[in-house]
């Protein structure tokens, strides 16, 4: 730890957060001991926040007021039975209801306002209060020191989201970034080896205590790093907003001679999921959210993440559905944790490809499982059309030709269990959705029962 980080950590960094009327520090102290209790004991906290966030909802949000009026449920009282009979908040409702969500009892300017991410054409909005906004802050201050990371510490951010850059370097922001902040973000737009050979420099340079970054780009850096025998030493790696796979974990450990940290998050909820140092899954954020997978599916190997926020009051989400694919393990961690544990994250349930015969095959798991020669393949993105037909955009690598092709359609029709029709186009770059994030796969069609003659045409 250097001086300017001390400085940062216990002096500067506190000041401001006192200055601009953020509680974030004090809440750090409260979060650990709730996320440091028994399994009971978060249960019981959990159910005590589902009830307070339930019964603003009830009596301040004309969407709520009807729920609890038509189930016959007294929101202070809730049981867990009564809270899993609730309606699942979707995005389409969100969407469709509007300010019949929103906490009446909050004046619109003194919520903040947040566009969720993901790739569909109309983004909706969450609003959130700023109690919760602080508290949201400080779990992830919280998580981040399972890392050895501390508020102030100068951090590195290899981000695909520009939103989240700074939009004007102005003399105040420069001031407030050296003494509180002390952020440097790299783009993942272009990654060209003068790019890399620059943020290798930089990062030697800065010396950052924090590298996170979206798990593609990372690999590509750590891919450089190895090939130019360079060392850089950052003390704690986090990976998220992609999937990590294997080969790319292994990759970057390689290359840093550290350990990835992988958390899940999301725009509507914040820190939801992170890695401990026993690298058994990520354990549940159960300070701020009440986590469920739902409609646990054996052919995709887990179910629905469903989240509550537990503490925004401003715009009440109870049992949102999130898209999102995992499994929650609740027994103990060799870490000590009582904390429940999401596997990684399997991907939205739009990248879930499906067969003729109507089989779900996740198709993180079909990149998983082939991706293990990026001499062959530097960047893959597999598209499924229709129940048979892929589109495969390749980022050709050294011996990528006719030979890999076929190689590529044996595997995807050993993974789908059918022949399918492949068209593959050789691209320089893999285009990102509006969130920055790379999707390795996707699904353009929406799947339906497949017809008798169908089922019985490929048995």
């Amino acid at each position: 730890m250097t001086l300017m980080d001390v400085i940062a950590s216990r002096l500067t960094g506190p000041l401001y957060a006192r200055y601009e009327g953020s509680k974030r520090y004090a809440y750090m102290g409260e979060i650990a001991g709730v996320l440091g209790g028994s399994l009971p004991e978060i249960r019981e906290y959990q159910l005590g926040r589902i009830r307070a966030v339930a019964s603003e909802a009830a009596q301040n949000t004309a969407y709520y007021a009807g729920v609890f009026r038509d189930l016959n449920l007294d929101p202070a009282a809730l049981t867990w039975e009564e809270f899993r009979r609730l309606p699942l908040l979707t995005k389409d409702i969100i969407r469709e209801q509007g300010e019949r969500l929103v906490n009446r009892r909050f004046p619109p300017d003194s919520l903040r306002e947040s566009a969720t991410g993901g790739t569909t054409a109309s983004p909706m909005k969450i609003y959130m209060d700023w109690d919760s906004v602080q508290r949201r802050h400080a779990a992830t201050m919280v998580f981040d020191r399972w890392t050895g990371f501390m508020p102030g510490m100068r951090a590195g951010y290899l981000w695909g989201a520009t939103r989240d850059f700074p939009a004007k370097v102005s003399l105040k922001r420069k001031i407030l970034n050296a003494l509180v902040q002390r952020n440097a973000f790299y783009t993942t737009e272009s990654l060209d080896d003068a790019t890399l050979r620059g943020y290798c420099e930089r990062l030697r340079r800065t010396r950052p205590a924090l590298l996170q970054a979206y798990p593609t780009p990372l690999r590509i850096l750590a891919e450089y790093m190895l090939a130019h025998g360079i060392k850089i030493d950052v003390p704690a790696i986090t990976c998220t907003a992609e999937p990590l796979t294997d080969d790319a974990r292994a990759t970057i450990e390689k290359a840093f001679g550290r350990k990835v940290h992988e958390w899940y998050g999301s725009r509507e909820a914040g820190r939801i999921a992170t890695e401990c140092g026993a690298h058994q899954g990520m354990h549940v954020n159960a300070y701020g959210l009440h986590v469920e997978v739902r409609g646990h599916d054996d052919a995709i190997g887990g179910g629905e993440i469903i989240l509550t926020d537990l503490w925004n009051v401003g715009m009440p989400m109870l049992r949102y559905a999130s898209g999102d694919l995992s499994s929650l393990d609740e027994t103990p961690c060799a870490c000590g944790s009582s904390l429940p544990r999401l596997s990684p994250v399997k991907g939205r349930t739009a990248e879930v490809f499906v067969s003729g015969s109507g089989r779900k095959v996740p198709g993180v798991a079909f990149t998983n499982r082939i991706v293990k020669d990026d001499s062959m393949i530097r960047e893959m993105q597999i598209i499924q059309q229709d129940y048979t037909k892929f589109l495969v955009r390749v980022i050709p690598g050294q011996g990528y030709g006719e030979d890999a092709r076929q190689w590529l359609v044996g595997r995807l029709e050993e993974f789908m269990g059918q022949k399918n029709e492949v068209v593959f186009e050789e691209v320089n770059s893999i285009p990102r959705e509006r969130s920055g994030k790379l999707l390795f796969c996707k699904r353009e069609f929406d799947p339906r029962e497949p017809e008798p003659e169908r089922r019985e045409a490929e048995a």
